[in-house]
């Protein structure tokens, strides 16, 4: 898989984790309990790192919400936008490592 692939299926996992979490945990399949054990691993992992609560923010804010621009999340959580990308980039190798995709 490519390196763009790889990313558009990171993002798209991301994307996916906010409305299986709304069903209720009996009606996950094998894959989406899988899913959700590895994104709240990530997560906390991030929120342990300096920076982790705005990490998670912009997560949330560009992932999860749908909201915000990596741009906009930067701006609102008060980070230079260098950082959000940088952050963000290190979100993406944390899934892919978590995911097994090197």
């Amino acid at each position: 898989m490519s390196k763009r692939g790889r990313l558009a299926y990171i993002r798209e996992i991301l994307r996916e984790y906010p409305q299986i979490k709304k069903r209720p945990a009996e009606t996950w399949s094998e894959r989406d309990a899988r899913l959700v054990a590895m994104v709240d691993d990530i997560m906390a992992e991030t929120g342990c790192k300096r920076g982790g609560a705005a990490r998670n923010e912009i997560t949330d804010l560009v992932y999860f919400k749908r909201s915000h621009t990596l741009y906009g999340a930067a701006m609102r959580v008060s980070v230079g936008i260098r950082t959000a990308e940088r952050w963000n980039a290190e979100l993406m190798e944390d899934v892919a490592k978590k995911m097994r995709l090197f």
